[in-house]
């Protein structure tokens, strides 16, 4: 089941990550325009920080989802693992 949720959400969530990194190229074919608005910055930006956002709340859901499939005794050790590994994740960004 774990194996099948996790290539579940990965196909789910491959296009959105690579649309934020289109969002970011995109954002900075502009570094060498001196002349770019603000609101093309903030147009970029703020569709990447939308996107991570519904991404979070995805991977949020993902995992209590994967919760449902423990037993009380994996769900304790679940509890404690998963913020380890997001943690761990966002060090490494």
């Amino acid at each position: 089941i774990f194996k099948q949720k996790k290539e579940e959400y990965f196909s789910v969530m491959k296009p959105q990550w690579e649309q934020v990194n289109n969002l970011k190229d995109s954002l900075y074919q502009h570094i060498g325009d001196e002349q770019v608005p603000d609101s093309v910055v903030s147009y970029y930006v703020d569709k990447w920080t939308e996107n991570t956002r519904q991404s979070d709340k995805k991977l949020f859901y993902h995992f209590r989802e994967l919760r449902t499939h423990c037993t009380k005794d994996q769900q304790a050790v679940f509890d404690t693992l998963v913020p380890k590994i997001i943690k761990y994740q966002a060090k490494k960004k």
